[in-house]
This record gives C-alpha cells, sequence and structure tokens, in this order.
C-alpha cells in the first residue's frame, strides 16, 4: 500500500499560515507522496521556505471570518486533500462541494463552540461522513464526534503533539515558568499578584505586546528581582535548558501546546480548570497537573509546588510518561495512515465508487 501512495500527490489546505511546531507531520506527507503542496492564507504563521507551498490573498469579511483566495481547480491536480475544516475559514471546506469525488481528509479539535447551530451541526456532519475521514485531537473530540452523528470508522485521534528530540524528564527546583505567545487571555498577570510579597521566581519567555502591561506591574509592584522576561525561543536545546530549572509551567486562564513541551520534560502545569483552553487541557489531570477551580485558590496553589517536592515530582513524572505514551509523534503519524490505508482499500472496491457517484 505504501507504494501505491507513494505514486500519489497530496495538497494540504491550512486556515492560518505553516506553524513550526507542524513541521514534523507536514515533513511525513512529503516523504509519503510523490507530490505534496501546501496552500495557506499567510496569517499568523507567514513563511517558510521547507516545503513547496502558495501564500494567498486572505480577504478578510467579518466575525473572525476570511477566506484564502486562490484558484480551487488547482485542486483537481492532486489525489489526496487534507484540509483543516473551520467554518470561519471557508476555504478549507466549500472546495470540498466542488471536488467530492477527491479523497479528503479533515483534521481538527472535532466539535467546536459552534456546536449550538443546527445548520453547522448537519453541515460538518455531511462533510465528514462523505469524506474519506478525520482526524482529531483528543478522546472527547472522538466521543463527541459520533454523538454528532459522525460514523466511527470515519474518525482516528491524533493528540495534538510536538516532536521534541531531546525530550527528557527533570526536575527543576527554580521558577514558575510560562512560554508562549504573552497574551491577556493567558491571565498572567494573575500570577503576578499571587507572587507579589513572596519570594518566588517567576519566568516568561515570548513576545506580544501585552508583555508591555506585565512589564509596567513587575516595576511598579517591585518584582524585578523576581520576574524575568526572555524572548521567543525555537531552539531545543536552549528550551530544555529552561524547562529543566522550572518548578512548574503556570498559565492560569488557558493552555495549550505549552502542556506538550512541558510534559515532555517532565514539568507539571498549574492552571484553572473553569476557563475556556485548547484541547491539550485535556491531557491535564491531578496526576501530571496542578488543577484548581477559581482565581482565590491560585496563590495556596503556587505555595504548595513550591513547598510540597515530593508531590510535585511525582506530578512531574506522570507529566513525563504520559508525553511518552500518548503524544509521541508515531501515534499521529499512525492516526493518518489509518485514514491512508482505507483509501487504498477502498479505491479498489467498486461499491464505494458508486457511493461516492451518488453523494456527488
Amino acid at each position: 500500500m505504501n507504494k501505491e501512495l507513494r505514486k500519489k500527490s497530496c495538497l494540504l489546505l491550512l486556515e492560518f499560515g505553516i506553524p513550526h511546531y507542524r513541521i514534523f507531520i507536514y515533513q511525513y506527507f512529503q516523504e509519503k507522496f510523490n507530490e505534496f503542496k501546501i496552500i495557506h492564507s499567510g496569517e499568523i504563521f507567514d513563511h517558510n521556505e521547507v516545503f513547496k507551498n502558495k501564500k494567498c490573498w486572505n480577504l478578510k469579511l467579518f466575525r473572525g471570518i476570511s477566506i484564502c483566495v486562490f484558484n480551487f481547480f488547482q485542486i483537481k491536480n492532486y489525489d489526496i486533500i487534507i484540509s483543516t475544516l473551520n467554518f470561519r475559514k471557508p476555504h478549507t471546506w466549500i472546495p470540498f462541494f466542488i471536488f467530492c469525488r477527491k479523497k479528503w481528509i479533515f483534521w481538527g479539535q472535532g466539535v467546536g463552540k459552534n456546536n449550538r447551530n443546527i445548520f453547522l451541526r448537519y453541515l460538518r456532519k455531511v462533510i465528514i461522513n462523505h469524506s474519506s475521514g478525520y482526524v482529531v485531537y483528543t478522546d472527547s473530540g472522538k466521543r463527541k464526534l459520533i454523538q454528532s452523528g459522525i460514523k466511527e470508522e470515519k474518525i482516528s485521534i491524533a493528540y495534538n503533539t510536538l516532536r521534541i528530540k531531546n525530550s527528557v524528564i527533570t526536575s527543576g527546583n527554580n521558577y514558575l515558568l510560562y512560554v508562549g505567545r504573552i497574551q491577556k487571555r493567558k491571565g498572567l498577570i494573575k500570577v503576578l499578584q499571587a507572587i507579589t510579597d513572596t519570594r518566588y521566581k517567576f519566568v516568561i519567555v515570548g513576545d506580544g505586546k501585552y508583555g508591555e502591561i506585565l512589564k509596567q506591574f513587575v516595576e511598579s509592584h517591585d518584582l524585578t528581582n523576581q520576574v524575568f522576561f526572555r524572548p521567543a525561543i525555537y531552539d531545543e536545546n536552549e528550551l530544555k535548558i529552561i524547562f529543566s530549572d522550572a518548578i512548574a509551567y503556570i498559565s492560569p486562564d488557558h493552555v495549550g501546546l505549552g502542556v506538550v513541551h512541558s510534559f515532555a520534560y517532565g514539568v507539571p502545569i498549574i492552571t484553572c480548570q473553569n476557563r475556556y483552553h485548547a484541547p491539550e487541557i485535556e491531557y491535564c489531570n491531578i496526576s501530571n497537573s496542578y488543577l484548581y477551580q477559581n482565581d482565590n485558590e491560585l496563590k495556596s496553589v503556587i505555595e504548595e509546588v513550591f513547598n510540597n517536592p515530593k508531590k510535585r515530582n511525582i506530578k512531574g513524572k506522570n507529566a513525563y510518561l504520559f508525553y511518552k505514551n500518548k503524544l509521541d509523534p508515531e501515534n499521529v503519524y499512525k492516526a493518518f495512515d489509518y485514514h491512508f490505508d482505507r483509501i487504498n482499500t477502498l479505491s479498489v472496491n467498486t461499491g464505494s465508487d458508486k457511493f461516492i457517484n451518488r453523494v456527488c
């Protein structure tokens, strides 16, 4: 089957740009197919020379809806289309109805905030059930898709992860750590408020305009000897050093891929459960993280992290095991291979061709 796949071409439609943290899976696609190309808007992630790609004009409409304007008829030149499925980015799904005889694999978090919309629920059901499959980020994402009427055989699970080559368990005891874009929604100012009048240290790594507000708070509350800012770091060896001295990773109001990076080095997470997080929050539990219910608990949680090294080390070990067992990139490859194998199998089944003709 791999030999048959090697003869095929693949087009990847992205809703934003080409994120650096997903390069490992795009490289897998590039090795898998005879030709591989990415079409993207350049929004958020602007440029990448690693892959054959086309940055298109990003037409912004309203309420966060925008479309990457490109010649849809390019799609007819490719055998397999992999696309994110974001209703606010119509270029990721409208072409499906034009080229529905192509082999489409969709990829995303599954049922999102728009699940209350009856029309969008129906649209998602039609698209996925008539596609070659859907790769979802989490177990709960799969359950919700099935509950919404998606056929179970259409779904595989690929935990949203990173390829961290120097992953190793650490046992830092120096400071709290945040790594990522510095945004108000992360709730980082709550950490500063919680460590005021303490000796606890906090290292913030990343870029963002909101960082200026945090720096002003640090200066006005005499925290310059406790809180340290560093620009964004992408080098794996530098990141390992930063995480190795961390006592815990903290992002009170929102966590995402920072969970993966932390777990790869055995660093537990501190965050509030009662917030809207990215799907990676599902990787966190009482065995590998510090999860609290409201802001009033944050200061006591931080005190516990610093003052109970035995409990902290247990959580750190469990975090590292979760990364090794669940977040290994091989699991992502297997999730896509499941659909690639089904495509090869169904392509020799004349019954499936009749089904596709009936749908289209």
